[in-house]
């Protein structure tokens, strides 16, 4: 998991993976809230690219889940 703690801001964090093989696909899990609010939390799951270097852009305040796909 990551998790961005920032209250306001959102980050573009850079993944760089090692050691492993991964297909060009990915599920991305996002947990958040636009009101910081947990009345109003919002699950999202897109599907993402993913390479042995990817970025992903976190939401504030969230946290967020790559299932990646071994080959």
């Amino acid at each position: 998991a990551i998790i961005n703690k920032h209250p306001s801001q959102d980050a573009q964090v850079v993944l760089s993976l090692k050691n492993i093989d991964i297909g060009d696909k990915a599920i991305l899990y996002q947990i958040y809230s636009d009101k910081l609010n947990d009345d109003e939390v919002i699950i999202k799951e897109s599907q993402i690219y993913s390479a042995r270097e990817f970025g992903v852009m976190l939401p504030r305040h969230s946290i967020n889940v790559i299932e990646l796909e071994l080959v």
